[in-house]
């Protein structure tokens, strides 16, 4: 993004017709550098470590297969962030391709696996809130 940002201006997301009704076709560049900005404090952040406040709970999920993610990313969350009481945090890692697997509406050739996986988080959430 550095050099090539302010001349390419913006990127375009890959949406279906169906997706570009409810969601961004354009990203800025100025967009992507600030995300990127945040990531790079997050990540200095988690190095030190960090503890979540008391009465916080936690579970991270990150796709196997993540071309958005890096997979390295769940460990740096895993090693720097703590809870209240100082244990680690839950990460899990899930069997998919997808960036968002919880986000299935509007997307093409969704698999009974990734239902399957939207409805164990959700499930995970609810047991959470009760």
């Amino acid at each position: 993004m550095g050099i090539a940002g302010p001349i390419i201006g913006y990127t375009e997301v890959d949406n279906t017709a169906e997706e570009d009704k409810h969601w961004y076709h354009y990203r800025p560049y100025e967009t992507l550098k600030e995300l990127r900005e945040l990531t790079s404090l997050v990540k200095h952040d988690l190095q030190k470590g960090f503890q979540l406040p008391a009465g916080t709970q936690l579970k991270v999920y990150q796709s196997k297969k993540d071309t958005t993610a890096d997979p390295v990313s769940a460990v740096v969350i895993y090693k720097g962030l703590k809870t209240a009481d100082g244990n680690v945090v839950d990460v899990e890692m899930v069997d998919s391709e997808l960036h968002v697997f919880t986000r299935l509406d509007l997307r093409e050739n969704v698999t009974q696996k990734d239902r399957d996986n939207q409805c164990t988080v959700f499930d995970d959430m609810l047991d959470k809130l009760r």
